[in-house]
């Protein structure tokens, strides 16, 4: 028993390699490796070579224009084919089906308990100027058109969610009115809309996946550049990515009784 402190070795290359992945999962965009070295603690050389490893893996990528890093597709397939969340294997195909139609990009993304977004799975659109997103990405849980989605579902004093609204980081801020209009046109209708808020020249249409008690366990979102569809092809893009949501629902979170439950539900959402 005198070795059993000693069951779990550290190896600082796993951990900075670790340390590497986490940092690319979180970056909004690609980074260069002196970043990347100087926020995980190594060497530039080092960094360097563990980096060149992971992009031979496929779980990190290389930027030949800017000379810089991003979490690579493998990690998906990592996830995909280690079957950790069922709503992956249940929307892959769909959320392929949607960008290859609409030409878009299409995330699935889980509402953590820690309150956060997360990306798990990311369909490319095919088009030469496309968005291209890292599984593993993380947003706060009130930004852009999933945050107008949870928050519908959230049941939270307006005072408090505005005063959130206001520590987050926007392209260009709603005012809090407009949000709070949004948040509730976002739950008559199922879906809603970023336009340009988040990110500047960037629209994101997304619908809440619910639970058996209406609670935002997931969100689909699309995302396209702004001007790529006028308000008619916008709503028909909310309503297809509502229905999706609601089937999603249904083959996830069975509900036991459709009628009185549900509506009871609802209610004390607010």
């Amino acid at each position: 028993m005198k070795n059993a402190d000693k069951a779990f070795v550290t190896v600082p290359a796993a951990v900075h390699t670790l340390n590497i992945l986490r940092l690319l999962a979180r970056a909004p965009e690609s980074i260069g490796v002196t970043s990347i070295a100087r926020a995980v603690g190594v060497s530039p050389s080092s960094c360097y070579n563990l980096l060149k490893t992971l992009c031979a893996q496929g779980v990190a990528e290389f930027d030949q224009d800017d000379k810089s890093y991003r979490l690579g597709t493998g990690v998906n397939d990592l996830v995909r084919q280690g079957g950790l969340d069922p709503a992956q294997a249940l929307l892959r195909p769909r959320l392929l089906a949607m960008a290859a139609q609409y030409r878009f990009a299409s995330g699935l993304w889980r509402v953590s308990a820690t309150g956060r977004l997360v990306l798990l799975d990311f369909a490319d659109s095919e088009l030469a100027m496309r968005i291209h997103m890292s599984v593993g990405q993380r947003l706060p849980v009130y930004i852009g058109a999933m945050g107008r989605c949870v928050a519908a579902y959230a049941g939270v004093p307006a005072d408090e969610l505005a005063a959130a609204l206001g520590t987050l980081r926007w392209a260009r801020a709603p005012a809090p009115e407009r949000y709070m209009r949004e948040v509730s046109r976002a739950r008559r209708q199922g879906w809603a809309v970023d336009d340009g808020d988040f990110m500047r020249g960037i629209c994101t249409v997304a619908s809440p996946v619910l639970d058996a008690v209406d609670g935002v366990r997931y969100c689909i979102a699309n995302t396209f550049f702004q001007g790529e569809y006028d308000t008619e092809g916008i709503a028909r893009i909310g309503a297809a990515t509502a229905q999706c949501a609601r089937e999603a629902s249904s083959s996830l979170f069975p509900r036991a009784d459709s009628g009185v439950s549900a509506r009871a539900a609802r209610s004390r959402a607010f």
